[in-house]
């Protein structure tokens, strides 16, 4: 019976805490990023600074109380923002080409299409786990979604012609992978391995320095996030450990999702920093 237990947490450490605590310590920080972005676009104005990230947080305070209230709204709200977001990075590169949010859409999906309708059983677990919800309606709107996005993918692949053999060949190495690891380890993989990365790479192209004080601004703030998981924890018990982590960290990860958006998406500071808009020692 001992042995059994230990088991049992070891098998919960592997598949739910470890890809957990992935995603905080590695995907967290590249959103963190956004304060040394805010303290870029207010310059030497400390109001201006403390005006952005009074914005930042009320969007983030917004955001979680919408899916405290109604978490089913909170968790298709994150998947909606997660394949835009996705979607306009991963176009970044290729702005001359036609069809970009079609495109985007095509791309910003895949991760969620694979990994839920490859792993439907265990996905369903843990949305019932994030909305402490009935999610059957969710999974079923998944598998049309899955078909649309499929369709999307061939039309846009072998009639327009819009994706290079780069594209295409990421396109299935990353299906593949996501196919093989387990739910969560499938979105910490995407979420550090691709999305950070390109953000990070996308924020050191246009930034010309990073010094000391931005790496002090970005762990603070990784750290501030993680603090804000745990102490999620307090406030929803789910039935153990590794439920309250993986809801509290779904939670959080959602009111920072859609701040964040809106710094990178809707004002759009990277390309204006890229523009020369906004200086380090304005």
């Amino acid at each position: 019976m001992f042995l059994c237990h230990t088991q049992e947490k070891r098998s919960l450490i592997l598949e739910y805490l470890i890809p957990i605590a992935i995603i905080v310590f590695v995907g967290f920080p590249h959103g963190a990023v956004d304060g040394v972005l805010i303290l870029l676009a207010a310059g030497r104005s400390w109001r201006r600074a403390v005006a952005l990230f009074a914005g930042y947080l009320f969007v983030g305070l917004g955001t979680a109380g919408i899916w405290i209230s109604e978490p089913v709204i909170g968790l298709l709200l994150l998947i909606a923002l997660s394949v835009y977001h996705f979607g306009r990075l991963d176009t970044v590169s290729s702005l001359e080409l036609p069809l970009r949010t079609l495109r985007g859409l095509a791309l910003g999906a895949l991760p969620v299409v694979v990994i839920s309708q490859i792993h439907q059983t265990e996905v369903e677990y843990l949305f019932q786990i994030i909305t402490n919800r009935d999610v059957g309606f969710l999974v079923g709107a998944l598998e049309v979604m899955t078909m649309a996005w499929a369709a999307l993918i061939v039309w846009l692949a072998t009639v327009r012609k819009v994706f290079s053999w780069g594209q295409l060949f990421e396109i299935s190495a990353v299906s593949c992978v996501l196919l093989i690891l387990p739910p969560l380890w499938g979105f910490a993989f995407y979420f550090c391995a691709i999305h950070s990365f390109r953000h990070v790479r996308n924020v050191k192209n246009s930034i010309s320095t990073v010094s000391k004080n931005d790496w002090i601004v970005v762990w603070g703030l990784t750290i501030l996030s993680a603090l804000l998981v745990l102490v999620g924890l307090t406030w929803f018990n789910n039935g153990g450990l590794y439920k309250g982590l993986i809801q509290s960290t779904f939670i959080v990860l959602a009111s920072l999702t859609m701040p964040h958006m809106v710094l990178i998406d809707g004002f759009r500071i990277l390309e204006k920093l890229d523009r020369g808009r906004i200086y380090r020692d304005n």
